[in-house]
């Protein structure tokens, strides 16, 4: 009896349908599935920032322009306020170097006797003209200066170490101006320091001309190095890849 039952078992066994196949061609193809849908989302996700590059970019060129268009007329103002304080100064006889019959921004290392004639020939007029003529350069002129050529900087030569020094032009830029604003208020008694805003001028125009060369140096880089376009789209040649 016992041989019969094991007989009988071992047949029901042999009979049992197995669903091994089965089971293997429903994993192949929800690994299939699997393989789409990651295709998908990846075409999504590379879409969006795509989309999400050039929105950033478009905004970073309108902000440049603006920036730009803003620090033009700032500049058209200040030069207004230069011309209305060389009425005084250019007819002042005592001063001999040109330089020294405008305002002290306009030049750097000011230093002397004959520098600060400059402010005797203002007269008073001139000088309260220059008090805010300062003023505007450290509220308004400095931060718009930083901003629109670090734009710039980005736009021409890409992101680099070299956006910080228009931040120092206008650190310095403002560091000169609160010692002139010192200066003027000082008077007749401010030449020490009329010296030191004319060191700081020094530094100052020491990072102009540096960032002069980092955009000149860096545009010419950026545009010598520039890849060469060989007519065949990103799509195209990453379907030929496929292919291969």
């Amino acid at each position: 009896m016992a041989r019969g039952k094991n007989s009988q078992n071992f047949l029901a066994k042999r009979k049992r349908p197995t669903n091994k196949g089965a089971a293997k061609g429903n994993n192949d193809s929800s690994e299939a599935i699997d393989v789409v849908l990651i295709n998908k989302i990846n075409s999504i996700e590379k879409t969006l920032n795509n989309v999400s590059l050039k929105i950033y970019q478009s905004y970073n060129k309108i902000l440049m322009y603006i920036g730009v268009a803003v620090f033009a007329s700032i500049f058209i103002l200040l030069n207004y306020l230069e011309k209305k304080i060389s009425k005084y100064t250019y007819t002042y006889e005592n001063i001999a170097e040109i330089k020294y019959k405008t305002v002290y921004n306009g030049h750097y290392n000011y230093k002397g006797n004959e520098s600060y004639d400059t402010l005797t020939a203002m007269k008073e007029e001139g000088r309260n003209i220059y008090f805010y003529y300062n003023l505007i350069l450290i509220f308004v002129y400095s931060p718009i200066l930083c901003f629109s050529i670090t734009n710039i900087i980005s736009e021409v030569c890409g992101f680099t170490k070299t956006n910080v020094f228009p931040f120092f032009i206008s650190v310095f830029q403002i560091l000169e101006s609160i010692a002139l604003i010192f200066t003027i208020k000082g008077y007749p008694n401010s030449l020490i320091l009329l010296n030191i805003s004319g060191k700081l001028a020094v530094i100052k125009y020491f990072f102009i001309f540096i960032t002069i060369f980092v955009v000149i140096f860096g545009f010419i880089d950026r545009y010598q190095n520039k890849p060469k376009s060989t007519g065949i789209s990103l799509e195209e040649s990453e379907k030929s890849k496929k292919s291969e």
